[in-house]
């Protein structure tokens, strides 16, 4: 994806905020939404202001807006329609949607370089989609399906995506991957791509990485997003699955990441390791890795404490020891702070089981 700060003296910026009935005649064909970095900071992650490009990316033709849920329902890139499929299985279609993620001037002074990430739901210049959701094999597929409902014992060895069923824990990531696969071609383990690129449409329209914050994430009813259900749901029953299995990265048995080059594709080593957390202060995501497939992701540069975090979840890293070779898992786990939408736990070998860790089926 475009990266880096796009400076420039014709940058058309001005404070305050977008109004759309001031605006509508260029807001209703506009789809490019996104958001921007204040350099606040709080228990929350990083604040975010809701902003539109009016013009040409390279120029930072950025407006601050507040889109209601109305402007979201008619966006394309957030209609999430289902589909069923032979064996009664019920997924949300994720259509494919072009990606622009680095530093633009702040909106409000029009200098200080603030990270920003852009989404359009049509090909733009400068633009580029998730690799690891969208990119098949060499071709780029217009949609993904992603299950519904966590992935529950559908019988002879599958994973089934069924309203009013028991989800299925205490079953390894390398038994999940297969009981998924198992339903046929191009059905799959959800991966850490897929579900970033449904979190990242999520905080444009939340304005926030605190997608579901701690106390929620125990009421079903609050864990549903554009259809998707048990949307970080981290009950806190002691055999309640509360974690998902995500394929797509893993750490080496020299500790780094290793990546897929696109979606179910091969893991490609990286020279990348983890940051180390050792407890509470340590636990959260500080800044966003970027570079390569990390694009596309939300990983953790450098972890630190959650009053100056920019996302407020263990969103990637690794224990100090026992931490090689290990598969990723997502934990929403309402008990404790650090856990969340974002949270990217890599401490559990592929053999691993547990009551608390699930996951998806989904399909390409």
């Amino acid at each position: 994806m475009s990266r880096g700060y796009i400076g420039s003296p014709h940058a058309d910026i001005t404070a305050g905020v977008f109004s759309i009935d001031r605006h509508r005649e260029l807001i209703v064909p506009n789809r490019c939404i996104g958001v921007q970095d204040t350099g606040g900071r709080g228990t929350d992650g990083a604040v975010l202001r809701q902003v539109m490009l009016t013009g040409d990316v390279t120029y930072g033709h950025l407006r601050e807006v507040s889109m209601p849920t109305s402007y979201f329902d008619a966006h394309p890139s957030y209609q999430f329609p289902d589909w069923t499929d032979a064996s009664g299985n019920v997924f949300c279609t994720i259509p494919r949607a072009y990606w622009w993620r680095g530093n633009m001037p702040d909106v409000a002074d029009g200098t200080t370089p603030r990270w920003t990430m852009l989404l359009s739901p049509v090909p733009r210049e400068g633009f580029a989609s998730n690799p690891g959701a969208f990119s098949r094999s060499g071709v780029w597929l217009d949609q993904y399906y992603y299950g519904k409902y966590r992935g529950h014992n559908a019988g002879s060895s599958k994973v089934g995506s069924k309203a009013g069923q028991t989800p299925w824990g205490d079953v390894s990531f390398d038994n999940y991957r297969t009981y998924c696969s198992n339903n046929g071609a191009d059905y799959h383990m959800v991966s850490l791509f897929e579900w970033h690129e449904i979190l990242a449409r999520a905080v444009i329209e939340r304005k926030t990485f605190q997608l579901v914050p701690e106390a929620s994430r125990v009421t079903p009813a609050l864990c549903v997003y554009r259809g998707i259900n048990d949307f970080a749901y981290g009950p806190t029953g002691a055999s309640d699955v509360r974690a998902e299995w995500m394929d797509g990265i893993r750490i080496d048995a020299s500790g780094n990441y290793e990546v897929w080059g696109e979606a179910g594709g091969t893991y490609n080593v990286t020279v990348i390791a983890p940051p180390i957390y050792s407890g509470e202060s340590t636990y959260y995501g500080q800044s966003i890795l970027s570079g390569g497939m990390f694009d596309s992701l939300f990983m953790a540069a450098a972890l630190g404490p959650d009053t100056t975090c920019m996302i407020p979840d263990l969103s990637g890293g690794k224990p100090a020891t026992n931490n090689t070779g290990r598969v990723c898992s997502s934990n929403f786990y309402a008990g404790y702070g650090h856990y969340g939408a974002f949270s990217s736990y890599f401490s559990d070998l592929s053999s691993f089981t547990s009551t608390a860790i699930g996951s998806r089926l989904a399909k390409w």
